[in-house]
């Protein structure tokens, strides 16, 4: 396990990630129905509703847990910007065919400048 003392910035990074992917496992749990319909989110059945939620709420513990502790594992980070980019491409793409409004890609652009943070953060030695 390769992992080193957080930059400032890094570990910033890493503490806004938790409350944010708390706020989307919310969000992505069944229970978060009207939020979605609020966000211009499509529906799923619970069973993908709630294995997303867990995910993003997992991601969220260890994001804050590398905060806590000043350290990292540099697969959290790859894991991390590879996620958060995604998710913000795919937000892209479902406005772009006009599938979620494009005040949607607004909300989810943390996600790419985290993405982008992590980025930098996995190029420090």
């Amino acid at each position: 396990m390769t992992t080193s003392v957080l930059s400032p910035v890094l570990r910033w990074a890493l503490a806004s990630s938790a409350p944010l992917n708390l706020c989307g496992a919310i969000l992505f749990s069944p229970p978060g129905a009207p939020l979605r319909a609020w966000a211009g989110y499509p529906e799923a059945p619970a069973f993908y509703q709630w294995t997303l939620a867990s995910w993003v709420l997992a991601f969220g513990v260890a994001y804050g847990h590398a905060a806590w502790v000043n350290r990292a594992d540099r697969s959290l980070l790859a894991l991390g910007a590879f996620g958060k980019g995604v998710f913000f491409a795919l937000t892209v793409a479902m406005a772009m065919r006009a599938e979620l409004p494009w005040l949607t890609v607004a909300a989810a652009s943390p996600d790419l400048i985290l993405a982008i943070l992590f980025l930098v953060g996995l190029r420090r030695p």
